[in-house]
């Protein structure tokens, strides 16, 4: 049985569009040359995916846990982020923030914007910390 139906905070990431999945991978998959995941303090190794939201589910952030033997990504949970379109990750060279590059569909905010975010080194939770208009 698929994990988002076992677990009712994974549930959001049921709304992710096939269109938000296949992007995120996309760009997922450009990682630099050389890149590699970085484990958590638990030894685990995480990956982040940013994609584009609704209305109805406004979560962007997504969190997996990745097994290095396999390759496969096992949904860990996700982050609400409203109206924005975290569509674009990037971590600080230390690996201890997370950017965001949000383009955005709001009138209110119509040219996106950049979130900056804490990594908690034990458990690789996000806590925002800022977002400024770009």
């Amino acid at each position: 049985m698929d994990p988002i139906d076992n677990d009712a905070s994974l549930r959001p990431l049921a709304g992710l569009s096939r269109r938000g999945f296949v992007t995120a991978a996309a760009l997922a998959a450009a990682l630099p040359a050389g890149a590699s995941p970085e484990a958590d303090a638990g030894g685990r190794i995480l990956a982040y995916v940013g994609a584009q939201t609704n209305a109805a589910t406004g979560h962007g952030i997504y969190r997996f846990e990745m097994n290095p033997s396999s390759g496969k990504l096992t949904p860990i949970d996700s982050m609400p982020s409203g109206h924005k379109h975290p569509t674009w990750l990037a971590f600080h060279p230390a690996k201890t923030h997370l950017y965001a590059a949000n383009s955005s569909s709001s009138a209110h905010s119509p040219h996106g914007s950049v979130s900056s975010f804490e990594i908690d080194p034990s458990s690789g939770d996000l806590s925002l910390l800022n977002t400024v208009d770009a």
